[in-house]
């Protein structure tokens, strides 16, 4: 008889967990789901304008396999993640010449006319718009920019604020639509589902704006740590980091300013500048880098001949 309660107390603890432990299953997305609803925007009026939820019009949308994602934005962002776990590394010490070689750079690119400096990310900034919208624009601009060039990225914007590029009204576009706006961009169809995902994240979560902080902006869909460090600082006026693109890569390569080993993903290169290039140039160095591999530095024939820089860069083919 003591056997047979004993068993019985022992089930009635088992089913007891049992029940509990499926409560807190139940309860678990619950609180998320509140939280996720209750999360708002904290931003306040730093910007130099002001002085996952996904309803593609009721379309269902499917990433093929075969779909384009971007490589260097994936490797990018997870190495970003993997980094904030890791301890700070130690002081890079500033590579010899490097002041004169920005300084020749600077020279070189005193007359504002490569590609980025007029069709560039900052060329969405308007004063004819809300900031709100404004910052939009150039948030979509990013998002467009990556493997396409300038001047194919300033044609596709200019024709989506023809159509109407705020956040409602892309909310209410088809993704069939999407796709044909911006089909000259490269790898239209991915970069299109990113926008409607992005759009109603948006909505949802930021009241019809754009996040002012780097985490809410890289977490967006098709939003690297390039972009969210432009990001930041063309639209809401803060320097959290050095936005490294191809060319700042490249370029940096080159002159050694990455060490003396050549760093193989642009994140790499960014640890390597941000360990000793004074803060004062993180603003600067990606639109005057990007500017100058566009003119002179090139990436398939350098046009070391006509380059300030060529007896004292490491990698010149002109040292006359």
């Amino acid at each position: 008889m003591l056997i047979r309660v004993i068993e019985f107390m022992s089930m009635a603890s088992k089913r007891k967990n049992k029940d509990l432990t499926s409560d807190q299953e139940m309860e678990g997305p619950t609180k998320k789901l509140k939280n996720h609803q209750n999360m708002e925007s904290n931003c306040h009026t730093n910007s130099p304008l002001d002085g996952d939820i996904f309803n593609a019009t009721n379309e269902t949308v499917t990433i093929k396999k075969s779909e384009y994602f971007d490589v260097e934005e994936i490797l990018d962002k997870s190495k970003d993640i993997k980094n904030k776990s890791k301890k700070e590394p130690k002081p890079i010490i500033a590579p010899e010449n490097w002041k004169e070689q920005y300084d020749n750079i600077r020279k070189m690119r005193i007359e504002r006319s490569a590609p980025v400096d007029s069709m560039g990310v900052q060329s969405n900034l308007s004063d004819k718009i809300s900031p709100s919208e404004s910052r939009f624009h150039v948030l979509i601009s990013l998002v467009l920019s990556s493997q396409t060039r300038d001047t194919i990225n300033s044609a596709v914007m200019d024709k989506l604020r023809v159509y109407g590029l705020t956040i409602e009204h892309i909310r209410e576009t088809s993704l069939k639509k999407m796709k044909e706006l911006i089909h000259p961009v490269s790898f239209y169809n991915t970069k299109a589902i990113h926008i409607k995902k992005i759009v109603e994240i948006l909505h949802e979560k930021y009241a019809d704006d754009v996040p002012c902080d780097y985490d809410n902006i890289v977490a967006l869909p098709g939003v690297g740590p390039k972009m969210a460090l432009l990001m930041m600082d063309v639209a809401w006026n803060k320097i959290v980091g050095i936005s490294v693109d191809t060319h700042v890569h490249r370029i940096s390569n080159r002159l050694k300013w990455t060490g003396s080993k050549p760093t193989k993903q642009p994140s790499q290169t960014r640890s390597s500048l941000e360990g000793w290039l004074p803060r004062e140039y993180w603003g600067e160095i990606n639109g005057l880098l990007v500017g100058f591999g566009q003119q002179i530095c090139k990436s398939i024939t350098p046009q070391c001949k006509n380059c300030l820089n060529r007896k004292i860069c490491p990698s010149s083919n002109n040292k006359k």
